[in-house]
């Protein structure tokens, strides 16, 4: 029988009952006291096949090459069996009657197995059967496939592995389409994505949802004093300040330059004040020092809770006409948007009557 070079020879002594009694490697030494309930009429089992598996799997830790034979001394004489493992590890192992009358049924079952497992190939699976047929060598055969289910579990395993690659690369692209790449806030189209589904959710369990619109004030004359650089640093810091004082089931994006909007889902309005007073306030102890000078700002917020009917436009028009009001009010202030005077589903391209004018900022 051909032997590879990492290959350890093992042979088996059983007693007349066919239990595994002592394990023997030219190798390894003497494995002793090592027993399996497995009888020679079982053996074309699954459930003998299972338990020999799991009896290969402690020989060693590191797995097996092509072992040498197995002879069971039962009451019905001498079997020789031809023993197959699959080297390094946690590959499927096989077993097959190298002399027996049973070789063909073992020889289907293997057959059935592999298939089963998924790991045999399509021109193997021809050549077993003609090696039926005409009688060829199965060992040999049995080997081959060793052989093949060893490179194949490689190849599986490898896959699987660049399977979790691929999937976690598009996972980071996904996220990378949805994230504004100078603040890490949610961009527009999450913002509308997550609103929406939120708006759903509202309408089938009665819960409350809010929405704020923030500005920063008066951002364009930091970027004429200071330059971009100390706009984009005010930015920064105004999202980091908002996604802290915000709770994790909200959601904070960049809709613009200067404009945000947080999505506060089971927040009523009295909820939402409170939120934006506490951005507010934070937002106005934000100091940024850029060439020597300190870099302040303020922030102006709108505040609309949702009302039946209403769909994502709507909310963040009258949210944007809040805003207007706390930007025409002076500015560093909070305003609740008024309830629609007309159900918006009556008039859903319609426009707020405070929708905010341009150059409001």
């Amino acid at each position: 029988m051909k032997q590879h070079s990492e290959t350890n020879t093992v042979r088996f002594t059983c007693d007349r009952n066919g239990v595994i009694r002592h394990v023997v490697s030219d190798n390894a030494g003497l494995f002793a006291g090592i027993d399996l309930p497995l009888h020679i009429n079982d053996l074309t089992t699954a459930s003998a096949q299972k338990r020999y598996h799991a009896f290969l799997d402690t020989l060693t830790a590191d797995g097996f090459g092509l072992c040498d034979s197995l002879v069971l001394r039962g009451r019905t004489g001498v079997r020789q069996f031809a023993v197959f493992g699959v080297c390094k590890g946690d590959c499927f192992h096989m077993i097959a009657l190298q002399s027996s009358p049973h070789i063909t049924n073992i020889f289907s079952e293997l057959i059935h197995m592999l298939n089963e497992q998924g790991v045999l190939l399509r021109a193997t699976q021809k050549k077993a059967a003609e090696a039926r047929s005409t009688g060829s060598d199965n060992v040999q055969l049995l080997e081959d496939y060793m052989i093949i289910n060893n490179e194949l579990s490689r190849n599986k395993r490898e896959l699987a592995i660049r399977h979790e690659q691929l999937k976690k690369a598009f996972s980071d692209i996904e996220e990378l389409s949805r994230t504004d790449p100078l603040t890490g806030a949610c961009n527009r189209r999450k913002v509308i994505e997550f609103l929406s589904a939120e708006i759903d959710r509202s309408k089938r369990y009665g819960t409350p949802l809010s929405i704020l619109s923030l500005d920063i004030d008066r951002f364009k004359a930091i970027n004429d004093t200071y330059g971009h650089a100390a706009g984009d640093d005010a930015l920064i810091a105004f999202c980091r300040v908002c996604r802290q004082q915000l709770r994790k089931t909200d959601l904070f994006g960049r809709t613009g330059g200067e404009e945000f909007v947080a999505v506060l889902p089971h927040a009523a309005c009295r909820d939402a004040q409170i939120s934006a007073e506490r951005i507010r306030r934070h937002v106005e102890q934000i100091h940024i020092t850029y060439n020597n000078a300190c870099v302040r700002f303020t922030v102006s917020i709108g505040i609309a809770v949702h009302e039946a009917g209403e769909n994502t436009d709507t909310l963040l028009r009258r949210a944007d006409a809040a805003l207007y009001r706390a930007k025409t009010a002076g500015r560093n202030t909070v305003s609740v948007a008024e309830k629609s005077p007309v159900m918006p589903a009556e008039t859903p391209h319609g426009h707020s009557p405070e929708q905010p004018a341009a150059g409001h900022k």
